[in-house]
């Protein structure tokens, strides 16, 4: 474990491990740049340049660690041809402040007990996804 390194981050570099291995079951030895290169094409659910850099950035911390000291799991950086996307340059999705009144009070009428988790959501920023979302972090 590198200094610094977060658990958070370490589960990331694990998940895109094993993202990587499950769509290419083969041994260390046999991967090839090729591979990976299609790995990284076949990701068409990845829209947005942040999340396919953020895989990217996993993916490749993994094979660098796989190479190093006296590991050497690995002969070649099959990721070093890939690069990454440029940046979005797309503006967040926002919504107005009638449309932001209108949900704290039917949430106040229909659910109260999720008046602090809208709140938060909607004030703060926090993407409310319950599979990746800063909320479902929060709440581990």
């Amino acid at each position: 474990r590198k200094s610094g390194t977060s658990d958070a981050q370490i589960s990331n570099v694990v998940k895109a491990a094993r993202r990587f291995f499950r769509a290419h079951p083969v041994a260390f030895s046999k991967i090839t740049t090729e591979m990976f290169e299609a790995f990284m094409s076949a990701q068409t659910e990845v829209k947005k340049s942040s999340t396919f850099n953020g895989l990217l950035a996993d993916i490749r911390a993994f094979f660098s660690w796989a190479r190093k000291n006296n590991r050497r799991y690995l002969s070649i950086d099959p990721t070093e041809n890939v690069e990454a996307r440029p940046k979005d340059d797309t503006i967040p999705s926002t919504i107005s402040p009638d449309i932001a009144e209108k949900l704290m009070r039917y949430v106040e009428k229909e659910m109260p007990a999720f008046i602090p988790y809208a709140a938060f959501s909607l004030f703060a920023g926090v993407r409310p996804s319950m599979t990746e979302g800063e909320a479902l972090r929060l709440h581990k």
